[in-house]
């Protein structure tokens, strides 16, 4: 049976509007529920502005991607 293992979702995969980063996008559609789009960047962006509000010296997109680096594995 051949069948095709992996999409190419990498290449397709286009930067989102506000922060203009790949991963960002790729973690609003990992959160993304039945094709809700909107609704998971709503809520991705909500959380943002919060974490803009409370921690001032850092941008939220630096903070987001170290936050997302502390909770990968490291193989």
């Amino acid at each position: 049976m051949a069948y095709k293992k992996f999409t190419a979702s990498e290449e397709m995969l286009k930067p989102d509007a506000r922060f203009n980063s790949k991963l960002v996008s790729k973690f609003i559609n990992s959160l993304m529920w039945d094709g809700k789009k909107a609704i998971a960047q709503k809520v991705f962006y909500g959380a943002m502005d919060q974490v803009t509000k409370k921690v001032k010296e850092v941008p939220p997109l630096e903070l987001f991607e170290t936050a997302i680096n502390n909770i990968k594995p490291y193989v």
